[in-house]
């Protein structure tokens, strides 16, 4: 019984470290903040195709930008926006800037800063650090 729980817990500490020490684990740790590229930084305009939704990196919104492109954003925890006074529904009007890159093999905005109707909110530094940690 011993053997087993010490060889359970090497291959769950091996799995552990294997995580840790991945690539696309970057110096901000996991998640939007390890794969933000301030080379691909870029700002869109558009309205909420669709009532947010929420998702492993927290709020989701989907944009029909200006130039008619469906952009899906990822912005941060609602409950980080709502201690902020922000709250998205469908067809409201957005500015949003951050980072091109792709998630799961699919492109995605990660959010830096939102503005709805004159008002912005940070979510993220430059670096692109979540500021609600």
């Amino acid at each position: 019984m011993k053997t087993l729980i010490w060889t359970v817990s090497a291959v769950v500490l091996a799995a552990a470290a294997g995580y840790m020490f991945a690539p696309g684990v970057g110096a901000h740790g996991r998640g939007p903040a390890a794969i933000y590229n301030t080379a691909t930084e870029t700002s869109i305009s558009g309205t909420l195709a669709q009532p947010p939704s929420r998702g492993r990196m927290g709020l989701y919104l989907s944009v029909q930008s200006e130039d008619g492109e469906m952009v899906d954003v990822r912005v941060a925890p609602r409950g980080y926006l709502a201690a902020r006074g922000f709250t998205f529904a469908q067809g409201d009007e957005v500015e949003i800037t951050g980072s091109r890159v792709m998630v799961r093999g699919a492109p995605v905005l990660i959010a830096r800063e939102v503005t709805k109707q004159g008002r912005t909110v940070p979510v993220r530094d430059r670096d692109g650090r979540p500021l609600w940690r």
